[in-house]
């Protein structure tokens, strides 16, 4: 299969007493060595959205008997549909709240996407899960503490997000979000033949 690659022949770098050195430079872009692979960066982070959600739901489930394993799709619900939905949800409360969810998923699967179109390093299994610990650790940063209070208190002049929800639980959820996107990523990137 030929590539669509073009090199260019470098001239000797290091001539001394006969020995030569050359060296060839590779043209197009790592962007173009790696088509598909933002698909695969969106695709994983939607699943990586489902393992965010995963994780609350199940801690909700488990540990938190004083309120319904449903509580964080509820919270998340109330940041479009207000605080109503946190008493007496519906049933698009939680489409409503799987939305946003995979909507904030895609924005930050995008963001990985970019890193690893873009990324220097060779990616496999091991690079790929800690760069998905990255994005989580700064999805947890970016949304928890700069994004979702003040939202919440402009659009819905309450702020569920810190009261209503455990802050461990959340780190723990974003933190699986970040890895189960790399996971994910490294399964669905395409493969070279190099």
């Amino acid at each position: 299969m030929a590539s669509q690659v073009r090199r260019v022949p470098v001239v000797p770098i290091l001539a001394v007493a006969r020995w030569e050195m050359e060296t060839t430079i590779e043209l197009g872009g790592r962007a173009l060595a790696r088509r598909g692979t933002f698909a695969a960066a969106l695709v994983a982070g939607q699943l990586g959205g489902l393992a965010f959600l995963g994780v609350w739901l199940f801690a909700y489930a488990v540990w938190f008997r004083g309120l319904p394993w449903t509580w964080p799709l509820r919270v998340i619900a109330s940041f479009a549909l207000g605080s109503v939905v946190l008493e007496s949800p519906t049933a698009l409360t939680y489409v409503v709240a799987v939305i946003l969810n995979q909507l904030v998923a895609l924005f930050w699967s995008g963001a990985f996407g970019w890193l690893v179109v873009s990324a220097v390093f060779r990616p496999r299994l091991a690079t790929n899960v800690v760069a998905g610990l990255g994005l989580g650790l700064a999805a947890a940063i970016v949304d928890t503490i700069l994004l979702v209070p003040p939202f919440f208190g402009i659009l819905q002049d309450m702020d569920p997000w810190w009261r209503l929800l455990d802050r461990g639980w959340d780190l723990a959820a974003h933190v699986a979000f970040g890895m189960t996107t790399g996971w994910f990523f490294e399964v669905f990137r395409p493969r070279t033949l190099a």
